[in-house]
């Protein structure tokens, strides 16, 4: 008894056991021989894949995808016959944030503003870091922390499990001082019309600003810690001053910093 095995391109043959009965040519005895036919199937398999943009080229089996595509390949199964398989990648788009012009500064005292991303923006995430493995936040949009110096935010936009490129948005918080300005001219035409003191307030909420003519007359003396709301227009006793250079004192009253004096002139 023998056994066959073919492949079922090979039809018309079928699984079946076949016997054959012979007469021998040498003695007319009857001689039997069965068939044992077993036919194996191909196997047919295909793979349906998907990735990001970003991580092209795709390699299998010796074939490189470049993007989106089919390819099929033929192997030899165990059993002798052939395998097709058929590969069906499907390639996302890396979604791109828009140019985003939200970087800003601040002084140290001041409250920043949240930083909000438009609303078309989807699967947003805020990270810390230009590796992006600490996030802050996955809001359109983040308030920054007030941290002495140049801060970076990196924030990037999803879409089908795929992340984009990084934006940047640096937000700056610097130690403002006050400006003093030397001269300024209380004319009415709304430009420099009062002596500003720049962020005093906020940087000494306890501060005191007084004027002085040559003679040493006070002419001026604000309210502790609002020189800001009422500074000096220039003025006594609602009288316009003559163009001259007068003495003033600032007084910090923060237990650390010296008071200090110098002059201010009134111009046209």
């Amino acid at each position: 008894m023998e056994w066959y095995t073919i492949y079922d391109e090979a039809n018309p043959f079928r699984h079946a056991l076949q016997s054959v009965v012979l007469q021998s040519i040498t003695s007319g005895c009857d001689s039997t021989a069965t068939l044992n036919l077993s036919v194996n199937n191909n196997v047919s398999i295909t793979l349906d894949t998907t990735i990001c943009e970003n991580e092209l080229p795709y390699f299998w089996n010796n074939i490189t995808f470049n993007s989106t595509g089919t390819e099929t390949i033929t192997l030899q199964s165990s059993t002798g016959c052939d395998s097709v398989i058929t590969m069906n990648l499907l390639v996302y788009p890396s979604p791109e944030l828009p140019m985003l012009d939200l970087n800003n500064s601040y002084c140290l005292y001041e409250t920043p503003e949240p930083i909000i991303l438009p609303n078309n923006l989807d699967n947003i995430t805020w990270y810390t870091d230009n590796n992006l493995t600490e996030i802050l936040s996955t809001q359109n949009q983040y308030t920054p922390e007030v941290l002495l110096g140049t801060n970076a935010y990196y924030v990037t936009a999803s879409e089908n499990g795929c992340e984009g490129s990084a934006q940047i948005i640096l937000i700056e918080f610097i130690a403002c001082e006050i400006t003093i300005p030397t001269a300024f001219t209380p004319d009415g035409d709304q430009s420099n019309d009062k002596w500003v003191l720049g962020n005093i307030d906020n940087l000494y909420p306890k501060n005191v600003v007084s004027i002085y003519n040559r003679w040493g007359n006070k002419l001026f003396e604000s309210r502790e810690g609002i020189y800001s709301a009422n500074p000096w227009n220039g003025t006594y006793n609602n009288e316009k001053l003559p163009i001259a250079s007068y003495y003033y004192i600032i007084e910090f009253n923060d237990g650390k910093t010296a008071p200090i004096n110098g002059m201010v002139s009134i111009v046209k």
